[in-house]
């Protein structure tokens, strides 16, 4: 396809080139942020040069049989607005709400450029090449300086990000056309290169459709063979299937990570997510909980039977890790119907393209975006893909592209079309250009933050306490109110506080934390801890169970309960709170507590000669006795009665 303003193309040249290097060392999260706002300043420039540069400015023409897909992109924006005023944690839904309206944005730009034909696919295709290639050759920089398989992913700061972008990267490095003689070869040493660095850091949620999507292909290729009784071709592609299949079951095999593939920990793990997901769900149907605000929902279902870092709350999940569940979490039926309405349309549309092909070539190439959209609705199921801006660009890239070519055969039939006003065209632009202001100011604001939130981390590790007091009241703000680990920025101001001995502040601070997220068991903990230094045991009880609830297996609450009943005299329930502990509880608090209510608790349910003899026994030895007791499951008490000494 031919455009007569070259600027567009040039425009979408130098962003896909440049997204990949687009990454900032002096905040948490490196690239997140800056993709954000470097989206949203293409878009503005798109917007400016369509304005002042397009041919056909004043009139944006549109099919009305394609309406659906941008309809389905529509309701998923809506819903995700109106789900913002269910949020808890409104900063963390704006940032999400801005991302993912830019996002829309650059699909609505892309598809009226590529129908007002001033766009070329062939650029697409172009930018996608380079963005793949940049992203691969670090990739490889990376593996060959020894980095571990699990730092190997490029600019995308996770492998399994880097693995499902270059998932979607593959269709376009296919469809590109080149005049030059020796590309052919050079894409299939791409190709082969991207599938290698694939293997090589086995993402299952990627290499499965990447395996299941080949091996279909190669099947409809050996059937169409079969079918038009062409023998050769036949022998050498069910040669390559069998070469093929067979460097992956060595593969499989003789591969060192063999469990990376056959363990069902981390599948194990997703269940576990998804089932407090369904509550999440069932709580928030319509509407959701708000744009990004799953995390600080999840911890309500219980995290007692997660990963041990988890459950003890030093790792908080940021996502379910299926962005069809963490929509409809967030943001209600809507989006998530929505959301699995734009893979049906877009596959009903390239279902429709293939009936229309009138050459294999054409077919084929149908074909391998069809197997494109289901891997990659599979990676989504399995995956967070979304949550990434560079995903969203390729996606809703791969989708205006379909878009583009199903409105041809469109034309072909002469279907009706819809003719935006010139009024509805100015209304777009101001609305467009409102986005990705929106989205530049939400960006830098969390930018600004995180940068900050840097300060606050080394000044915590260093009990710099009155400067981190500071650096708190100076970063947080309504944009930016926790740190990208989801906690609140409260909470270190009030660990501060309490350092401090300050704990009337902290008390505050910490109040306000929990409002954002009242069940992050540290801030229980902490608020709990707080309440018992001010005196008031009965909500320090009240918050210590909450933590508990959460998760039966942290063991500080479990400890600091078993405290404050030991100090208000109830021996009886200290006794049974701390043995709830682990006798391998590296918490040092463990033994101290243990000791005195161990000692306290015998006296008040022993008989008189066991008492007696208590006077004899070390508080070691009567630890030693409840270990054992604990490790054979019999009575403590009977066990210190035929203790030797006595």
């Amino acid at each position: 396809m031919k455009t007569k303003n070259e600027v567009f193309n040039i425009l979408y040249l130098l962003y896909f080139i440049t997204l990949p290097l687009i990454f900032s060392k002096s905040i948490i999260d490196p690239v997140l942020v800056p993709r954000q706002i470097h989206l949203a300043v293409f878009c503005i420039m798109t917007l400016m040069a369509m304005v002042f540069k397009s041919e056909k400015s004043n009139e944006i023409n549109f099919n009305s049989s394609l309406k659906y897909l941008p309809l389905a992109l529509l309701f998923f924006a809506l819903s995700t607005l109106v789900s913002v005023s269910q949020a808890r944690v409104l900063s963390e839904s704006y940032f999400v709400t801005t991302r993912m309206f830019t996002t829309i944005l650059f699909f609505f730009i892309t598809t009226i450029l590529l129908i007002k034909e001033e766009l070329s696919i062939n650029t697409l295709y172009k930018g996608v090449i380079c963005f793949a290639g940049i992203s691969i050759l670090i990739a490889a920089y990376q593996i060959l300086n020894g980095h571990e398989v699990n730092l190997v992913s490029s600019t995308m700061a996770n492998k399994n990000l880097f693995s499902s972008v270059m998932f979607l990267c593959i269709p376009f490095i296919l469809f590109f056309q080149n005049q030059w003689k020796y590309y052919k070869y050079f894409k299939s040493i791409f190709l082969v290169i991207i599938v290698l660095v694939l293997f090589y850091i086995r993402t299952r949620a990627v290499i499965i459709p990447l395996v299941i999507g080949g091996s279909v292909y190669l099947a409809y290729n050996i059937y169409e063979f079969i079918k038009k009784k062409e023998k050769s071709k036949t022998i050498m592609f069910l040669t390559l299937a069998i070469v093929s299949l067979s460097i992956f079951g060595v593969y499989i095999k003789r591969n060192s990570s063999l469990g990376s593939f056959t363990d069902s920990n981390t599948f194990n793990t997703r269940i576990k997510l998804w089932h407090n997901t369904k509550h999440i769900i069932a709580d928030n149907t319509l509407l959701g909980a708000g744009p990004g605000n799953w995390k600080f929902e999840f911890a309500n279902y219980g995290i007692g039977n997660l990963l041990k870092e988890a459950s003890d709350g030093r790792m908080i999940y940021q996502q379910p890790h299926n962005d069809f569940l963490e929509f409809f979490a967030d943001s209600g039926v809507v989006a998530f119907l929505s959301y699995v309405g734009l893979f049906i349309i877009a596959g009903y549309f390239l279902i429709q393209l293939y009936k229309n092909a009138k050459s294999d070539k054409e077919k084929h190439h149908e074909i391998i975006c069809l197997i494109a959209l289901i891997g990659f609705a599979f990676i989504s199921f399995f995956d967070f893909p979304m949550e990434r801006v560079e995903h969203h660009v390729l996606f809703f890239t791969f989708l205006a592209i379909i878009l583009y070519r199903y409105n041809a055969i469109v034309k072909l039939n002469e279907m009706p079309k819809i003719n935006f006003s010139k009024g509805l065209n100015t209304f777009f632009f101001v609305l467009a250009f409102c986005v990705a202001t929106v989205s530049i100011f939400v960006g830098y604001k969390r930018y600004v933050g995180e940068k900050q939130t840097v300060q606050i981390f080394a000044a915590h590790a260093n009990g710099d306490w009155a400067n981190l007091i500071r650096l708190v009241d100076d970063t947080k703000n309504d944009y930016y109110e926790t740190d990208p680990m989801s906690i609140p920025l409260d909470w270190y101001k009030g660990v501060a506080q309490f350092s401090m001995d300050d704990f009337q502040n902290a008390k505050t601070t910490f109040e306000d934390a929990f409002k954002i997220a009242p069940y992050n068991i540290h801030i229980l903990n902490n608020l709990a801890s707080t309440y018992e230094k001010l005196g008031f045991h009965d909500f320090a009880i009240k918050h210590y169970l909450e933590s508990i609830r959460i998760s039966p297996d942290f063991e500080e609450s479990v400890l600091n309960l078993s405290a404050v009943y030991f100090n208000t005299n109830n021996i009886q329930k200290a006794y049974e709170t701390i043995d709830k502990c682990s006798i391998t509880c590296q918490d040092a608090k463990y033994p101290v507590f243990l000791k005195a209510i161990l000692r306290q608790w015998l006296n008040q349910n022993s008989n008189e000669s066991i008492k007696q003899a208590l006077s004899n026994l070390t508080d070691d030895e009567i630890i030693k006795v409840y270990f054992s007791s604990k490790q054979k499951n019999t009575n403590f008490t009977n066990e210190i009665s035929n203790y030797k000494q006595l």
